[in-house]
């Protein structure tokens, strides 16, 4: 019987082979072992369903797809944690939605602003749309509007959720109510 070669030559020891390159790259730059697991996880998963592997050099774009993976998980952070909770945008809540999950104050604080900011129609097509991915079809379907008035109220809504105003006055009890419901959903 022939020796197997000691050359990693299956797809999984290539995996196992860039998991070992690329998490040092990850870690060194996000400076958490968790957070670069994920990042390389997520880098090989993109890796292993893109179609066109035929690269001249799979190393260097694996690295690069890691490194601007680090780069956007840093940034994001530095977004996240450079406002005041009040400020935390809302578009920033679908990525870090666990993490908030677990400190309260920051996710309150960021139902508070939508409450504030939006009616109840641009609320619910906000959360539908950007929270939960519901198709504009879907949205349509489930709130009596077309598809074409769902993307118009969400992009109104976007407009009102920029500016640094508040248009409705929030009563405590029901911000309360709807966070612990929005918690239950998530």
């Amino acid at each position: 019987a022939k020796k197997a070669s000691m050359k990693p030559t299956t797809e999984t020891n290539n995996l196992q082979e860039y998991y070992d390159l690329l998490l040092p790259i990850a870690g060194n730059m996000l400076k958490d072992q968790s957070q670069a697991e994920d990042v390389v996880q997520e880098t090989l998963l993109r890796w292993v369903a893109k179609e066109d592997k035929e690269l001249e050099n799979p190393k260097g774009y694996l690295v690069r797809s890691t490194i601007n993976r680090c780069l956007n998980v840093i940034r994001d952070q530095k977004k996240f944690h450079g406002q005041n909770a009040i400020d935390i945008a809302p578009e920033l809540l679908v990525d870090h939605l666990p993490q908030l999950i677990e400190n309260g104050p920051d996710l309150s604080n960021g139902i508070l602003r939508i409450l504030k900011r939006l009616n109840p129609m641009e609320r619910a097509i906000f959360i539908l749309k950007e929270l939960f991915d519901y198709s504009h079809k879907e949205i349509a379907d489930l709130l009596g509007i077309t598809p074409e008035n769902s993307r118009q109220i969400l992009s109104r809504a976007k407009r009102h959720l920029k500016a640094d105003k508040s248009r409705y006055s929030v009563d405590i009890a029901h911000h309360q109510e709807l966070y612990q419901t929005f918690v239950e959903v998530c």
